[in-house]
């Protein structure tokens, strides 16, 4: 059973067993309805990951990764298509960094893998870019959680 809790950090509580999230199409009290935020919408973004340091606060285990070894294996070796490329690298490049590998050997790495598996490659600036992005968010989130 997971309990509700509230203030777990500044603006972070948790609706469990039995807790409710007043959403849309709910009315607020002043009298209009909550809306989503324009390209925020539920069916549009992908839940978040439970960050680790907040399985630590709850006192849950460690989180693992989302795909077994065989899901990253596979991956590399086969490659993706058009429309999968940003994230697939999005994915592969917060994997190299939670396992400790440097930011320039991860994109050393996926430049290579974008040349040879994505079909077709991305343009060498735009992988750049998503490490880059990757790398900035795998440190904000490990100076957030701070030592293990």
């Amino acid at each position: 059973m997971v309990h509700n809790r509230v203030g777990i950090e500044h603006g972070i509580d948790l609706r469990g067993d039995g807790g409710y999230v007043v959403a849309p199409p709910s009315l607020h009290p002043a009298g209009g309805p909550y809306r989503w935020i324009l390209g925020r919408e539920p069916s549009t973004v992908e839940p978040a990951v439970l960050p680790a340091w907040l399985h630590r606060r709850l006192g849950l285990p460690a989180p693992r990764s989302a795909h077994p070894l065989a899901y990253w294996r596979a991956l590399v070796r086969e490659g993706v298509e058009e429309g999968e490329r940003n994230n697939t690298l999005a994915w592969l490049a917060g994997h190299l960094l939670r396992h400790g590998i440097d930011p320039v050997v991860a994109l050393d790495l996926l430049l290579s893998w974008n040349a040879a598996r994505c079909r077709p490659p991305l343009p060498e600036n735009e992988v750049a870019k998503v490490v880059e992005s990757i790398t900035r968010l795998h440190e904000h989130r490990a100076d957030r959680e701070g030592p293990a």
